[in-house]
């Protein structure tokens, strides 16, 4: 063996370490991955599940109050509404039913004491909505201790 070959070193040395510095690269971008993930992404999983657990409601079940209402407003003013109610109780939808007349009539009374101008704007129309609900679940609670409804509709909305 020459001196010059001894007191070169061989090239494998190199490679294996530029193998063990792309191993430890490797390994470390994997750790901080990984962490990132535990930190950032298993609480959003973990909000997942916390839903998960509430239970869902049921679905929604809808019921129309026909014929349509028709009043007379002041100043020789017509509103004509149709409303449709929606609850997520069979047994609600069937109190509605029972007292048709009685609702029929407090809606009546309420519709016709309205202003036209209060209902030619959407927040005068948004009011009356939470009204006639208010006078709905009013007539529920007074007849069916703990039914009412969710929500009211008006699927027509003609004043002339």
């Amino acid at each position: 063996m020459s001196d010059e070959q001894a007191a070169t070193p061989p090239k494998k040395k190199k490679s294996r370490w530029l193998w063990i510095m792309l191993l430890l690269v490797l390994l470390l971008g994997g750790g901080g991955a990984g962490a990132w993930y535990m930190l950032y992404m298993q609480p959003a999983q973990a909000q997942g599940q916390d839903e998960a657990a509430e239970p869902t409601p049921a679905p929604a079940l809808y019921s129309e109050l026909r014929p349509a209402f028709v009043v007379n407003l002041a100043g020789n003013r017509f509103l004509q509404l149709e409303i449709d109610l929606m609850a997520r109780d069979a047994a609600v939808i069937e109190a509605v039913k029972r007292h048709n007349p009685a609702i029929r009539n407090d809606l009546l009374l309420l519709l016709g004491s309205q202003k036209p101008s209060d209902l030619q704007s959407l927040e005068g129309k948004v009011t009356l909505q939470q009204q006639v609900l208010d006078a709905i679940n009013a007539i529920l609670d007074a007849r069916e201790q703990g039914l009412a409804v969710e929500e009211i509709y008006f699927s027509s909305f003609v004043m002339q």
